[in-house]
């Protein structure tokens, strides 16, 4: 089962709270998906890769599904990186887009959503297959990080077996802390939302626990 399109496709007709503190629903990220996937299909050529490098919103999300639907893989950059490390990754990875709240980059640019979006020049990946999904980084404390590739089904049987191993259903919800261009924080976005759960995403991380358990006791998270 491709989760990225079973997502989708229970999204289109879903009024449940997605982001539980935004009271974002899952049909409106469905309709915001679908504007990201509608400018991707007119700049993008299949296989083409987009560098993300954004904390996390809803963008972010709309993102990561757009670039599935339209045959993109997205490569994660942490956004509090420097400007350096970014470029290098941008490279190595030959994105043909970069995407972020600041102009970084003098390179042809458009706006969406108050996110600068970067062209950069022709730069089809021939190492990038159809049903490649995602690009993960290392740390970068190598002064030189290495990327691995994760196919769709290789997303999709880790998230069904998570979801199936930890029982998860609707009336779950949870909170979200993991840095977002880790692999664990798309796989925990992931499972959430091919279970219909409400949860919250925060983009500080763990530095400020009593902010988070805050937010879990106002919004009675139980997982």
């Amino acid at each position: 089962m491709n989760v990225f399109n079973t997502i989708l496709s229970r999204s289109k007709k879903s009024k449940k709270v997605l982001l539980k503190d935004e009271n974002y629903s899952y049909d409106q990220f469905y309709k915001d998906t679908i504007l990201y996937f509608n400018f991707f299909k007119k700049h993008l050529r299949k296989k083409d890769v987009i560098a993300l490098s954004l904390n996390y919103s809803k963008d972010y999300l709309n993102i990561i599904f757009a670039a599935q639907k339209n045959g993109n893989i997205v490569t994660f950059i942490n956004p509090n990186a420097p400007k350096n490390e970014k470029k290098f990754l941008i490279k190595n990875s030959k994105s043909k887009l970069f995407i972020s709240r600041d102009r970084l980059f003098k390179s042809k640019f458009k706006t969406l959503n108050n996110l600068y979006i970067n062209f950069f020049s022709d730069s089809f990946n021939n190492k990038i297959k159809k049903g490649d999904a995602f690009i993960i980084y290392t740390s970068g404390t190598t002064s030189r990080p290495k990327g691995v590739i994760l196919t769709t089904n290789s997303v999709s049987s880790n998230i069904n077996a998570i979801s199936h191993d930890l029982k998860l259903t609707n009336k779950d919800s949870t909170i979200i802390f993991s840095p977002p261009h880790y692999a664990m924080a798309y796989s925990q976005i992931l499972t959430c939302m091919l279970n219909q759960m409400s949860f919250i995403l925060i983009s500080s991380g763990f530095k400020f626990p009593g902010s988070i358990l805050d937010k879990i006791i106002m919004h009675k998270i139980n997982v």
